[in-house]
């Protein structure tokens, strides 16, 4: 009964979070950020757990997924959205050291989950730290994708003298 509680206080929390990230400034970066981090997170655990290397005896529709989808679908990529915002400006340097600032919290709280109660168990040799590299690495990733993407939307000279003509 207090997985359950704690997996919607977390549901609750992510959702009543949405509408301050996802403010008009860069809108559109932010809601890509939170897609691609979704996506990313259900693919890579879908692989894990189907090589049984971790499992989610309590989880959100259970019968229909077997990740967390409460973690893959909304705090993983709102943690995302946030190190994205926070490094939007930064350097490379910054951006790189910034994520321990999100994937050191996250993975003491996986790591508290699992010893503590039925949301998440690991299996087959599987560690905290195979969970911290993987969330790590993965905020990188989309933090790459992202900036390629922005690059990529950058209009060129010739089409800013179109668009004034």
């Amino acid at each position: 009964m207090r997985d359950i509680k704690i997996l919607k206080v977390i549901c609750y929390l992510s959702l009543a979070s949405l509408p301050i990230l996802f403010k008009k400034y860069h809108l559109k970066d932010w809601l890509l950020t939170f897609f691609i981090k979704a996506y990313y997170s259900q693919l890579v655990d879908s692989f894990v757990v189907a090589n049984k290397k971790v499992t989610y005896p309590i989880r959100v529709f259970p019968k229909i997924f077997n990740t967390n989808i409460a973690f893959n679908m909304l705090l993983f990529p709102i943690a995302c959205v946030i190190y994205n915002r926070i490094t939007s400006k930064s350097n490379v340097k910054q951006a790189i050291s910034r994520v321990f600032i999100l994937s050191i919290p996250i993975t003491l709280g996986e790591i508290w989950f699992e010893k503590n109660t039925k949301l998440i168990k690991y299996h087959n040799g599987w560690k905290w730290y195979f969970s911290f590299i993987s969330l790590t690495f993965s905020f990188w990733l989309v933090r790459l994708t992202i900036e390629v993407i922005r690059r990529l939307d950058k209009p060129t000279s010739k089409e800013r003298i179109r668009a004034i003509n």
